[in-house]
């Protein structure tokens, strides 16, 4: 479920995929899947699967959530799910480079 390592930047979509299990390793569809992201100022965004078109499924149990970051620093997410013997929670984070191309209030005036 980690994103795949790499450099990520202000303005570039990014991908993040969970896939869910029962406890005899079969893959399974939760009734519900949220899918939540704290930006580094704190503020928080959160998603629902066939209600945001950010969330997506690719097969069972296979579940993915599109965002954009547009602030630079450390993001964090967590995926939520409820059912019976579905209940899931999942934390992560990835970090956001500064990009002086998209951020032009950070940009140095050198005129």
């Amino acid at each position: 479920m980690p994103l795949k390592p790499g450099k990520y930047y202000p303005g570039s979509p990014i991908r993040i995929t969970a896939t869910f299990f029962d406890e005899d390793g079969t893959a399974i569809d939760p009734t519900t899947v949220k899918f939540r992201t704290f930006d580094p100022e704190g503020y928080e965004q959160s998603y629902t699967y066939s209600t945001d078109t950010n969330i997506g499924r690719n097969d069972t149990g296979a579940y993915y959530a599109d965002i954009t970051p547009d602030k630079f620093g450390l993001w964090r997410t967590r995926w939520e799910t409820t059912g019976a013997n579905t209940t899931f929670a999942y934390d992560d984070r990835f970090n956001v480079q500064h990009s002086p191309f998209y951020d032009a209030a950070l940009r140095p005036d050198y005129t």
